[in-house]
């Protein structure tokens, strides 16, 4: 409806803002330049000449790397980190001006954003653009533009070729039409065997012989509606120029060696594939890892110098020498451990001391999932030193802390912070609600200072907070005015003993929620008591009537039921707290048994 004007304000302003000091006459030609267009098609053409104009005034490096994204299919989400990666080993980024490779793909990549080519689709945890989509006024003109240059071949379920048998970057896109893949297999079969980047999505059987492509750089490979079980990739260790290599949706068999790949700088496997090659660690270029959930992690960690991203999942069988490895990582700057069972007390102490080497270093973001790490490793990151000052997301709940520990105030870029804390005091939450940079906290509790009794957030704090969950037995949170002003979504988890009342004085219910004057959405996560599954004689399940939406055997009117107690009184409690607010009229409930 809006004929693209919106795309096309954007496209030009854009230009004309980086031309710095412009004459008159230089306005007067990129005004008369869209002229013929004008004249002979107001809409079509004129749009399609502003948004080439466009194109031809980014410079050659941001040129290359839009043409790139005629690599994903049309109108997909894009994963920001996936497509940095790809830029890089495709060798369209360069150092300069001081900065390494991965920081001037950042700003290509914000500057495309700010031109409106591309769009953001996913926001993460810390408020980062996580995946984007290309605007659908410039996807044809993307790829007519890298077909016209030579930049890229598209085969999809068209059956036909776009673009140049000689292209060096093949994207074979097929759907779940099975009846055609002899057609597309003698598709692929044109391929010239000089390609250097291959990416697959559709139907297995409709990949090419991949072991004939020996001077491969960049293999992605994502595989849906296959009625092939498993492919085989052991000759890959043949891909000598391989530097990106990532493989989703199908049961992979890989190498039981890739020392030769000396320059692969991402190794990126889901948990389809079962073996890994055992000199994986080996490879000195080897930038991102990412393993499977259960595969065991190869000696020699600590050999991965290069490495900026590490996410793998440990189990009983993981050396102690994995988790000394880790604090010889000096450019990591993304670590996600995930622990399949109960880890041992000198490999909790090794992890600790690792994550301490590495605080000195450039980590921004350290994830620990499952596995029971216990109050030892918090006892022992309670004294982290030096801190981890360039953390920007800190996920722990798997570590217990006996308190809020004193560095974290020291976290001025923490922006996500998942924490989990024996006993909070005032000090303890004013600490966490002096960060200056904080977005998500989602925070367990599991005593409150006595002489505290109740949590008090104070106004003007949490000054840029937009997402709060926090767990306790009891949702004791009172909200002053001007607190939290920017806090969207919160989440309140607490046990269901609270909903009848306590004798002790402490508030059962959250207050001053009117005071979130930008809050869009609450919800509570009640964790019911053990009786309610066994039923047991001395605790008998309270009901009260009320009407369900299911109509009886008849069809006709409603029926009866009996509701446990604790559903009423959730939602009564629920409905008190949010009556005063202006935007809230409901909230979402969910019980959890524990």
């Amino acid at each position: 409806m809006c004929g693209g004007v919106p795309l096309a304000i954007t496209s030009v302003a854009s230009i004309l803002a980086g031309q710095g000091d412009m004459m008159i006459e230089k306005w007067g030609r990129i005004l008369s330049s869209r002229g013929y267009e004008l004249e002979t098609d107001p809409t079509i053409g004129w749009m399609r000449h502003v948004l080439s104009f466009s194109y031809s005034n980014l410079c050659p490096e941001l040129r290359t790397c839009l043409l790139y994204l005629s690599t994903f299919p049309e109108y997909c989400s894009i994963r920001k980190d996936d497509l940095i990666r790809q830029w890089i080993a495709e060798g369209l980024v360069t150092e300069k001006f001081g900065c390494d490779q991965y920081e001037i793909a950042e700003i290509y990549f914000n500057n495309l954003i700010k031109r409106s080519i591309i769009n953001p689709v996913d926001i993460d945890d810390c408020g980062m653009v996580m995946s984007c989509r290309v605007h659908d006024l410039m996807v044809d003109l993307i790829i007519s533009k890298a077909i016209e240059e030579n930049f890229i071949a598209i085969l999809d379920d068209q059956h036909t070729m776009r673009g140049s048998h000689e292209a060096r970057r093949f994207t074979l896109h097929f759907n779940r039409d099975l009846e055609n893949t002899e057609q597309n297999l003698v598709l692929t079969r044109s391929v010239h065997h000089q390609t250097r980047s291959i990416s697959f999505l559709g139907p297995i059987q409709c990949m090419l012989v991949i072991s004939e492509f020996k001077y491969l750089r960049l293999l992605q490979i994502e595989v849906y509606y296959s009625n092939i079980d498993s492919y085989d990739l052991t000759h890959m260790c043949e891909f000598f120029q391989l530097r990106y290599f990532r493989i989703r949706g199908i049961l992979c068999k890989l190498p039981e060696k890739i020392g030769g790949l000396k320059y692969l700088e991402t190794f990126d496997i889901d948990d389809n594939v079962k073996n890994i090659p055992s000199d994986v660690c080996k490879l000195s270029s080897m930038a991102h890892l990412t393993l499977p959930k259960h595969a065991k992690i190869p000696s020699g960690i600590d050999k991965l110098v290069a490495l900026r991203t590490l996410k793998v999942s440990t189990s009983y069988d993981t050396s102690i020498e994995f988790y000394e490895g880790l604090g010889s990582l000096r450019k990591l700057r993304e670590l996600e451990l995930g622990a399949t069972n109960y880890m041992s007390r000198d490999k909790v102490v090794s992890l600790a001391a690792s994550l301490m080497k590495l605080g000195s270093c450039s980590l921004r973001s350290l994830i620990l999932r499952s596995g029971d790490l216990s109050l030892e490793a918090g006892d022992r990151l309670n004294f982290w030193s030096p801190p981890p000052l360039h953390l920007r997301r800190l996920h722990v709940f798997e570590v217990v802390f006996s308190y809020v520990p004193d560095w974290i105030a020291k976290l001025d870029k923490l922006t996500s912070l998942v924490i989990r804390i024996r006993e909070i005091s005032k000090d303890g939450f004013g600490v966490l609600a002096r960060l200056p940079c904080l977005l998500f906290l989602r925070l367990s509790v599991h005593r409150v200072k006595e002489e505290d009794a109740t949590i008090v957030v104070c106004s003007r704090t949490f000054q840029y907070l937009k997402e709060f969950w926090f767990r306790y037995k009891v949702p004791c949170l009172v909200f002053e005015p001007l607190a939290m002003p920017r806090l969207q979504i919160l989440n309140i988890q607490f046990d269901e003993e609270c909903l009848y009342g306590r004798d002790d004085g402490v508030p059962c219910e959250p207050a001053g929620i009117e005071h979130l004057t930008n809050l869009m959405q609450i919800s509570a996560h009640i964790h019911l008591a053990h009786h309610w599954m066994w039923q047991t004689p001395a605790l008998p399940r309270r009901k009260v009537k009320h009407f369900s939406e299911r109509h009886d055997e008849d069809g006709h009117g409603q029926v009866e039921e009996e509701a446990p107690v604790y559903k009423k009184a959730a939602e009564a409690m629920l409905t008190r707290a949010t009556s005063k607010h202006p935007g809230i009229h409901y909230g979402n409930i969910q019980f959890i048994q524990m």
